[in-house]
């Protein structure tokens, strides 16, 4: 129990570290990094594999 414990303990602090992290990253600092700013953005739909199928005519 008590190493249980301290493994959920450990947990807790990495993940609060890691929504910090992620609190202190803005266009800024990604572009000091290279990052830039898309442009053209496309999004995909992903669909079930029934839809595929049912498209194709398959059953």
């Amino acid at each position: 129990k008590k190493e249980i414990s301290l493994l959920n303990h450990q947990t807790s602090a990495l993940e609060f570290e890691l929504i910090t992290a992620k609190n202190q990253i803005d266009t800024e600092l990604a572009q000091s990094f290279g990052f830039k700013e898309a442009k053209n953005v496309k999004f995909i739909q992903r669909k079930s594999v029934a839809t595929i199928l049912g498209a194709a005519g398959i059953q």
